[in-house]
C-alpha cells in the first residue's frame, strides 16, 4: 500500500513563479465541518457489548372515588425498555517516508544527518496533523449519521447507496443516525414525512419538482405530525435540521421579502445560525450534503437528498469506550524502519434514546 504524504507533483518549479516554502501554501476552501458534540450525546465506558435498561413512566393514576373509604386500586406499571450497546472496533495506519519529499519544497523543513528520516516536530508533519485532525472529525460524521452495517455499492448485488468505488467499509462498522432512522420509520411510517421529490431519476429533475412550496409543507408536516412529545421538544430547544439543499434552495425562499433578520437564530454551542418559524428552529446541516455528495451519488442522481430530521441531541446517543481517548492518534517514528507511523484505533456504536421521538423526511 502506498505511502501517506502531501503530494506537491502539481506545483510548479518555475522562478519567479515558485512555491518555495511551506508557508506559502494557502489552503483551498473546504467546508469546515462542525462539531459533532452539538448534535449528538457522548457517553463514556461503552467498551464491551451489554444491554442497558431505561426506565420508562408510571401508568396513569388517579379515579373518581367510589362511595364509603374505599379506594380505587390501580396496578401501576412502570415500563422498562432495554437496548443493546454493540461497539465496533475502527482503524487507520498511516505510513510516511521522507524520500516521498525528497525534491519538494518539503524537504526544507527535514532535520538533518541521521535524524533526516524523523519528521516528528517539523513544520511539514505539523501540516500533516493538521489536516489529519480535520479528517478525524469527519470521520466520526461519517460513521455516526452514515454508517451501515450492511452497507453496499451501487453496483453491488443485491445494490446499495454506496458511490461505485468507495469502500464500504469505511460506512460498515455500525449502524449510523440514518440507518435506524430508516428502520424505525419502516416499522412507524406516522413517523416520516416522505418527500417523493427524491425518487425522482436524475438530480435535474429532483430539484425541479421538490418545489419551495413543498419545502414549507414539508416543515409543518415535520411538526404537525410528529408524537406530541415531540412537537413539545420541538418548541424548547430541540430543532430540525435540513441538508442545505432544502433549507437554502427551498425553505428560504418562503420569507423572501420578510425581515429575516428578525427570524434568523444566532449560532451557538457549534449549532450554525437557521431561521426561527413561531417558535420552532430550522438549521441547515451541510455535512449532511457534503457526505451524500462524496458518498451516496447514484451517478444520475443523489440518494435522498432531500432530508429533515427533528433532532435533540440528548436523544441521539454515542457510545465510546473513554472520552479522553476520543478523536486521539498516536504519531511514531521508527529507528527501525526510519519511516513515521500514524495510528488510531478505538471502538463506537450509536443509538437512539427513544425511537418514538424520532420525526424525519426524506
Amino acid at each position: 500500500m502506498a505511502n501517506s504524504k502531501i503530494d506537491f507533483s502539481t506545483l510548479t518549479d518555475v522562478i519567479p513563479l515558485a512555491v518555495s516554502k511551506l508557508s506559502d501554501l494557502i489552503k483551498k476552501n473546504a467546508l469546515e465541518y462542525g462539531k459533532l458534540d452539538a448534535m449528538i450525546s457522548i457517553l463514556d465506558g461503552v467498551d464491551v457489548q451489554k444491554k442497558i435498561g431505561f426506565l420508562g413512566e408510571l401508568t396513569a393514576i388517579g379515579m373518581t372515588s367510589g362511595a364509603g373509604c374505599t379506594y380505587n386500586t390501580v396496578a401501576g406499571t412502570i415500563p422498562t425498555t432495554e437496548k443493546e450497546w454493540n461497539p465496533t472496533l475502527y482503524d487507520t495506519k498511516l505510513t510516511l517516508c521522507s524520500e516521498d519529499i525528497e525534491g519538494t519544497i518539503a524537504e526544507l523543513s527535514l532535520k538533518k544527518g541521521v535524524n533526516r528520516n524523523d519528521m516528528t516536530d517539523t513544520e511539514y508533519m505539523d501540516m500533516f496533523i493538521a489536516a489529519l485532525e480535520i479528517a478525524i472529525n469527519k470521520m466520526y460524521w461519517r460513521i455516526i449519521f452514515h454508517g451501515d452495517k450492511d452497507a453496499a455499492n451501487i453496483d453491488d448485488s443485491p445494490a446499495g447507496i454506496i458511490t461505485t468505488g468507495v469502500d464500504v467499509k469505511y460506512f460498515n462498522m455500525i449502524d449510523g443516525f440514518w440507518k435506524r432512522a430508516r428502520v424505525i420509520v419502516a416499522a412507524a411510517p406516522g413517523q416520516l414525512v416522505t418527500i417523493a421529490a427524491n425518487a425522482q431519476a436524475t438530480t435535474a429533475l429532483q430539484n425541479s419538482t421538490f418545489t419551495p412550496a413543498l419545502a414549507l409543507t414539508t416543515a409543518n408536516n415535520i411538526y404537525y405530525n410528529a408524537p406530541v412529545e415531540t412537537q413539545s421538544k420541538m418548541l424548547s430547544g430541540a430543532y430540525t435540521a435540513w441538508t442545505t439543499v432544502v433549507f437554502d434552495n427551498k425553505l428560504i425562499q418562503n420569507f423572501q421579502g420578510f425581515q429575516l433578520e428578525s427570524m434568523l437564530t444566532n449560532q451557538q454551542e457549534g449549532i450554525r445560525g437557521g431561521i426561527n418559524i413561531n417558535g420552532i428552529s430550522f438549521v441547515p446541516v451541510p455535512e449532511w450534503d457534503d457526505m451524500i455528495n462524496r458518498y451516496e451519488n447514484l451517478g444520475a442522481k443523489k440518494n435522498n437528498p432531500f432530508r429533515v430530521a427533528c433532532f435533540e441531541k440528548t436523544n441521539f446517543l454515542v457510545g465510546i469506550p473513554s472520552m479522553s481517548e476520543w478523536g486521539n492518534f498516536k504519531s511514531i517514528f521508527s529507528e527501525e524502519t526510519d519511516q513515521m507511523y500514524i495510528k488510531i484505533k478505538d471502538k463506537i456504536d450509536a443509538q437512539f434514546y427513544e425511537d418514538s421521538l424520532i420525526m424525519v423526511a426524506f
